[in-house]
């Protein structure tokens, strides 16, 4: 039986890399007794597989993996037992049954979904907002120092306007191995065109994973 769990990454848990959160959902696993398929040789392994890594300091409402079982089991007992085990700031929000010819989590997933909040420091920032998101190109550049234009990676953009003091946008873009939008790379493009007047880094929320994209609409990852 082949699980697909989505859970939550809040609060004090968005300072966990993801090495740390794989290893608190394996001791969840494990203290709920959910019986996991373990891989073959001299040191098996869970058969559990991952979705796209979050940076550390992002929050998340969308997180997946995907879990082999060695006996079918209840959905509904599953949630309710692994709830108990993992920390209030990671709840379950879902568990569907998948097929085996579904593609893994990291080579489905093509987009993501973020709310970017970021402190304000000036002012005019619905005008320069404005301006900066009808430029024909937002360049950048990357971690390697390769020169790029991120609104290629935009599938949505939508500016929320000003609360408390912050700047908010919601951005639907390009995820996973062959494209990837980093929200930071967001952060520090809009703080360094408005001189300042937009802060960075900024707070970083993603609230759903997709697949499709391209010439096809973009699925959310819910259920597989």
């Amino acid at each position: 039986m082949r699980i697909r769990v989505k859970h939550l990454k809040l609060g004090e848990l968005v300072f966990l890399s993801q090495l740390d959160m794989v290893n608190t959902i394996l001791h969840a696993l494990r203290r709920a007794r959910i019986p996991f398929a373990l891989s073959e040789g001299f040191s098996p392994k869970p058969k559990i597989s991952y979705g796209l890594p979050l940076p550390v300091g992002a929050g998340s409402l969308a997180e997946y993996f995907d879990l082999i079982l060695e006996k079918r089991m209840d959905l509904e007992e599953i949630r309710e037992i692994l709830s108990k085990q993992v920390p209030s700031l990671m709840g379950i929000r879902g568990i569907w049954e998948i097929s085996p010819g579904v593609p893994a989590l990291q080579a489905a997933v093509s987009a993501a979904e973020y709310y970017i909040w970021q402190k304000v420091s000036g002012s005019d920032i619905d005008n320069f907002v404005e301006k900066f998101s009808n430029q024909e190109n937002w360049d950048y550049v990357d971690r390697k120092g390769r020169k790029k234009d991120l609104k290629e990676l935009i599938f949505n953009f939508d500016y929320l306007g000003i609360k408390q003091g912050l700047a908010g946008f919601k951005i639907t873009a390009a995820a996973g191995s062959k494209k990837n939008f980093r929200p930071a790379d967001f952060c520090d493009l809009i703080r360094t065109n408005s001189k300042g007047k937009i802060e960075a880094p900024g707070r970083i929320l993603r609230c759903e994973l997709y697949s499709g994209g391209e010439n096809e609409p973009l699925t959310p990852f819910s259920g597989g």
